[in-house]
């Protein structure tokens, strides 16, 4: 079927879309008109059903390059909130390993400072008798002559100075025997006490082995949680930090875990009586300044009777050395520890060290007290 080209111009006289067919849009159309063949007809083709659907395609192509758009747009989204994410990670993780060498740089202030403590108190019984017979020369120096030891004249009634006197010398010796307590539990083991010996017990250690490979191979900011959800403790960290195999492992548990939790116990036993040795001091020292206090305090004695006592001379001393009032005495000795024999350790011993470890010979100074 063909249209007459002159009815076809016709009607695009009339038509409100003229010139729609020089669009770039549907150029089949407007080359047809163009290429008109000498009878003045339009073949209808131009509306057939392929121009169509070029079109529809290029309106289908625009929206899938909508698409695209959105899509590339949020894929540069997304790339850049991982990219803020692993610079705020990187971030944290300069902060932890920040924190974690000021860690270790105040726990080495803080040995450091233990250490000089430690030296310190090696020299500190005599720096506290020198303290001591300060304070006492101090006190005694109100109511006699240290030059002379003779009475000063209208000094004021012992009674009246003693309590205030003599509770600063209390106070000093309360202070030297807080020092010494805390020195011995804080050196109570020769060598650095392992933070994990908090949760060591005289049960035996649980923990499966199939925990401790998951725990080392998280992250450090996975552990904690993992840690929190399995109930472990410090004794799972130092275990996880060896990166045991199974066999090092069953040692750990089986042997060394168990030798170590006896070992605690032995010095538990050593706190405690250390402990007691301090509440036996204290009870004593405080009696005996009550005492001391009666004796001055009551009137039973003249202030003429007491100065001029040989217990002037027994204060005023300079030699506080009371080992002999005492009799404690000390002799070298040697303690043989046969680590062959251990119950516990025994076999692990004969079975990985060499014969001459088997036994080995300590030499210690042995105190005790003289009875005889």
């Amino acid at each position: 079927m063909f249209l007459s080209k002159q009815v076809l111009e016709d009607e695009m006289e009339h038509d409100p879309f003229k010139g729609m067919f020089d669009d770039p849009v549907i150029p089949e159309f407007g080359q047809a008109l163009q290429n008109l063949d000498n009878s003045g007809d339009l073949p209808l083709e131009v509306f057939s059903p392929k121009t169509i659907e070029q079109e529809e395609s290029m309106v289908c192509t625009e929206q899938v390059t909508d698409k695209q758009s959105k899509r590339m747009n949020s894929r540069m989204r997304s790339r850049k909130a991982r990219q803020r994410k692993k610079k705020y990670l990187k971030e944290l993780e300069l902060r932890v390993k920040y924190l974690e060498k000021e860690n270790i740089r105040l726990q080495n202030l803080v040995n450091l400072k233990k250490l000089e403590e430690a030296k310190d108190m090696s020299l500190d019984s005599r720096a506290f008798t020198c303290d001591f017979e300060q304070q006492v020369r101090e006190v005694w120096s109100n109511i006699i002559d240290l030059d002379t030891l003779d009475k000063r004249d209208e000094n004021p009634p012992i009674s009246e100075m003693y309590d205030d006197s003599f509770m600063k010398i209390l106070e000093k010796h309360k202070v030297f025997i807080d020092s010494v307590t805390r020195m011995l539990v804080n050196n109570i083991h020769c060598n650095a006490t392992p933070l994990y010996w908090k949760d060591l017990s005289e049960k035996k250690y649980t923990t499966d082995y199939s925990i401790i490979k998951k725990l080392n191979s998280l992250t450090k900011y996975q552990t904690p949680e993992f840690m929190e959800t399995h109930k472990l403790q410090e004794i799972d960290l130092f275990v996880a930090s060896l990166n045991p195999n199974k066999t090092q492992f069953n040692f750990l548990k089986n042997i060394y875990f168990k030798k170590e939790s006896e070992i605690k116990t032995k010095c538990l036993q050593a706190i405690k009586k250390v402990l007691d040795a301090k509440s036996l001091i204290q009870e004593s020292y405080v009696e005996n300044h009550l005492l001391i206090g009666l004796l001055a305090k009551s009137g039973i004695f003249t202030d003429d009777q007491i100065i001029n006592s040989k217990m002037k001379e027994t204060i005023l001393r300079k030699d506080r050395n009371y080992q002999d009032i005492w009799r404690v005495k000390s002799v070298p000795y040697t303690v043989r520890y046969k680590l062959s024999r251990d119950k516990t350790i025994g076999r692990a011993v004969r079975k990985y060290l060499p014969k001459e470890d088997y036994n080995k010979d300590i030499e210690f100074s042995r105190f005790y007290v003289d009875v005889a």
